[in-house]
């Protein structure tokens, strides 16, 4: 076989080597379970309102819930509380404090926690409250007037609503081996699933192949 052709095919082993290894020691160790990130419309918190969102669980080890918040020229500096239970349960698995003055104008909230290992398949539920706030200083909370993720609604004061938070689960894969092990899997299923995909990723590579042929 020509050269050319061992070295084009050298070269493309040696990139997604290079790839795994970049996903090994740079990649974020959190991968996102799920994600409703559509509506722009504002809620309010503060006093007795609870704001919160039901979901189902994709994933083992879930350990962050991102939302996103706005603190309006920045005036509130009141706590605001982030609660995790199981759906149709009163116990909260999970608990964080924060303070409105770390909450920008507009900005993405993390709320990070210990993972839960046994969290896939189970529904959930995530409120937000922050009685010491009043409706001059109150941090908002965006969400979409429609109920677009069917696995969960948005919950007013435990009252469900046809609308949506705009939130986003993270979960923890467990080390980097197995997160490497889960990039590949879900490679291969796109592969599977995505026709398009591959046929571009055999064109690219039989283009590379035929110059090696012919230059």
């Amino acid at each position: 076989m020509n050269k050319k052709i061992w070295l084009a095919i050298f070269f493309l082993i040696m990139i997604f080597i290079f790839f795994l290894f970049l996903i090994s020691v740079f990649i974020t160790k959190h991968r996102i379970d799920l994600a409703q990130t559509r509506g722009q419309t504002l809620y309010q918190i503060y006093g007795q309102r609870q704001v919160g969102q039901t979901f189902v669980a994709g994933k083992n080890n879930l350990e962050m819930i991102i939302v996103n918040l706005r603190n309006g020229r920045l005036r509130n500096q009141q706590p605001i509380y982030f609660y995790l239970q199981e759906a149709n349960q009163t116990q909260k698995v999970r608990e964080l404090k924060i303070n409105g003055y770390n909450v920008g104008d507009p900005s993405l909230v993390k709320f990070q926690f210990e993972p839960i290992p046994d969290a896939a398949g189970k529904s959930y539920y995530f409120y937000l409250e922050s009685p010491d706030s009043d409706v001059n200083d109150a941090v908002e909370i965006a969400y979409n007037e429609q109920d677009i993720y069917s696995s969960g609604k948005m919950v007013l004061s435990e009252e469900e609503k046809e609308a949506d938070l705009r939130f986003i689960v993270n979960y923890y894969p467990g080390n980097k081996q197995a997160l490497v092990k889960e990039i590949i899997t879900d490679f291969l299923l796109r592969l599977k699933g995505d026709s398009l995909f591959v046929l571009s990723y055999l064109a690219l590579l039989a283009l590379i192949l035929i110059l090696g042929l012919f230059v």
